[in-house]
Order: C-alpha cells, then structure tokens, then sequence
C-alpha cells in the first residue's frame, strides 16, 4: 500500500530534516497571491523553502520554536500538506487565510502554541 511507504522516514528525507527540525507547528495560508504570501512571510521568521516537488513549504524558526509555513489554495492541497506534516508528527496546525476573521491589530505571529487548546491524543 502507497500509504505504508509515506511515513515520518519518508517525509524526514525528502525535506532533508532530521528529529530535532520537525516543526512543533505548521501554518498553512489559503490564497491566491501565493508567491506574495510566501515572501511576506519569509521576512517575520528565519524560512528556508525545501526546494523539492512540493513547493511552496518553508520550514524555519519563529523564536524558539521550529515552524513550517504554506501557502495554498484549495481544500485538496492544503489536505495534502496538512497529510504531510501530520505523518512527520508536528502536533499544531493553524490555518490562516482570507476567511480567517481577526482583529487588524493581531498578526499572525502572535499566535503560538501556548495559546492553542492542546487536543488529548
């Protein structure tokens, strides 16, 4: 089964990541303006972009935490990436975007996951 072969090993390889960089959050952006995103972004926290098939996945550090960033359009990728990070075991996800609602004067790096609810496993 193809699933089998998807695992935390597979994902660790070709991001080029070992245990100590798997990111402890993944923020995934729904937009159209992908590449504007994706450079607004890369300037609030040390990114690099894993240059491999999948683009548009910036793994990096915001404070002390290990973060990874995308920005996709459409449920289907953003699934796909959502698969992704939850078979390499980071354990916060947010998702931003254009229907998120929140106040102008909160911006997207004041959400940490100290202030997440943390989900039993």
């Amino acid at each position: 089964m193809i699933h089998e072969k998807l695992n935390k090993e597979y994902w660790m390889k070709q991001f080029k990541v070992n245990h100590k960089e798997i990111p402890e959050m993944l923020i995934i952006e729904g937009s159209w303006k992908i590449a504007q995103r994706t450079e607004e972004r890369k300037k609030i926290f040390d990114a690099q972009e894993k240059d491999i098939w999948f683009k548009n996945i910036m793994f990096g550090k915001y404070k002390k935490f290990n973060m990874a960033y995308s920005c996709t359009y459409g449920a289907s990728v953003a699934s796909e990436v959502v698969y992704i990070f939850g078979s390499l075991g980071t354990p916060s996800i947010i998702q931003i975007g254009t229907c998120v609602v929140l106040q102008k004067e909160i911006e997207w790096v004041q959400i940490s996951p100290t202030t997440l609810y943390d989900y039993p496993s």
